[in-house]
């Protein structure tokens, strides 16, 4: 799964909210860079821009199967 496919925010909002640049943040996107290859602090403004744990990210953009 698409990182945007998780958000109806535009990458223009994310960059905002996150302080993320543009440019990393289409390469994570556009799976340029792996989500998982990221850095911990752009994994964390991420999920908190789109409200999720950076675990409940993760799971949904690997289409993991959260445990309870």
């Amino acid at each position: 799964m698409k990182l945007l496919d998780l958000t109806d925010k535009t990458i223009a909002q994310l960059v905002r909210e996150t302080g993320i640049s543009r440019s990393t943040l289409v390469d994570i996107i556009k799976s340029n860079t792996e989500f998982k290859s990221t850095s911990v602090e752009n994994g964390m403004k991420i999920s908190e821009a789109l409200n999720l744990t950076i675990e409940e990210l993760y799971n949904k953009i690997y289409n993991l199967k959260e445990e309870k």
